[in-house]
């Protein structure tokens, strides 16, 4: 799947990333539409390590549930 990493100041790479699987009380979400937030402000900083996969304005799919969804 395809993944926005914050790889630099001002800078979002696009990478591929393995699939997650879903976890107990989890969703797989197969986005669709996705906007900028205006707390997005992390990209003007450099990179921190184990930056996570950002984006939380978005919309999409359920493609898989995990166990007790």
């Amino acid at each position: 799947m395809k993944t926005a990493i914050h790889t630099g100041k001002k800078e979002i790479t696009i990478k591929e990333s393995p699939v997650p699987r879903p976890g107990d009380g989890e969703y797989l979400v197969k986005i669709k539409a996705c906007a900028i937030c205006g707390s997005d402000t992390w990209w003007a900083d450099e990179p921190k390590p184990n930056s996570p996969v950002h984006g939380h304005e978005s919309a999409g799919v359920i493609e898989k549930a995990g166990s007790n969804t």
